[in-house]
Parts: C-alpha cells; structure tokens; sequence
C-alpha cells in the first residue's frame, strides 16, 4: 500500500488527447509524466490490462498512460510533440499462472529507439532484473 507521501510526490500528469483529422475532439487522460521506475511499476498494476503506452522524445521526456485510454497519436497531436522526434511503444507486465514466483516486465520500442534510452526510467528498468527489452518488435521504420 503506498504512503500518502508517495501519492503527493508522484508525478500525475493530465495528458491532453487530439487526432489529427478535422471535427476530432479534445480531451484528456491520466498519466504520468517523468516518472521515477518505482512510480510507473505502481501505475502499471493500476492500469487495466497491466500495459501502459508511452511516448519519449529526444531529449528523454518520458510520457505514459493505461494503453486502454489512448493512442499513441492521440497524445502526441493533443500534447504537441513534433511526431517525427517521437520514440514510442508499451510497456506490460507478465503476470504469471500461480505457483510461479516472479513476474517480468516487457518493453517494446517501436521506433527511435535511441530516445527510449535518452529515458532515465526506462534506462534503470532496461538493466533490471526480469526486464525483457524488445526494440523494434514489428519492424517499424
């Protein structure tokens, strides 16, 4: 259970929501924006399918929220980022059947993959133990 500090320090950021076709509307979602690794394993467990999306451009900002929310382009146009300076992808947890021991975390970078490690979170979770890393899983440009 977490501590009424730590739901003070997390970094819960409205993201804003657009698509970039005439008559879309705006709107918003919860995510996080930099968040420390600690504070997007604890949204992950919160997110409905144990995945999140997320965004990082080239300088490591670190954009994420529950997959089930949003697409990728809809942030990037309701936030907008420049889309061909954006790393994207998702990151989920495998919650194993009952009796095994640990769970692992996946991260899928579907293009600019060198943003993703411009990525201070996604840096330190990259080296952790029980991460599996797949850049570029579906051969995007």
């Amino acid at each position: 259970m977490k501590t009424f500090k730590q739901y003070l320090e997390e970094k819960r950021a409205p993201l804003f929501t657009s698509l970039p076709y005439k008559g879309s509307k705006s709107g918003s979602v919860n995510g996080l924006e930099n968040p420390s690794p600690m504070e997007l394993l604890g949204f992950l467990k919160r997110t409905t399918r144990n995945m999140a999306r997320y965004i990082v451009d080239g300088k490591g900002q670190l954009l994420v929220w529950d997959a089930e929310e949003a697409i990728h382009q809809e942030i990037i146009t309701g936030e907008g980022w420049d889309r061909n300076d954006i790393g994207m992808g998702v990151i989920y947890r495998n919650v194993h059947l009952e009796g095994e021991k640990r769970n692992t975390l996946t991260i899928e970078i579907y293009n600019k993959i060198r943003n993703a490690v411009k990525s201070r979170t996604l840096k330190v979770l990259k080296k952790s133990e029980g991460t599996i890393w797949e850049p570029n899983p579906y051969g995007m440009p």
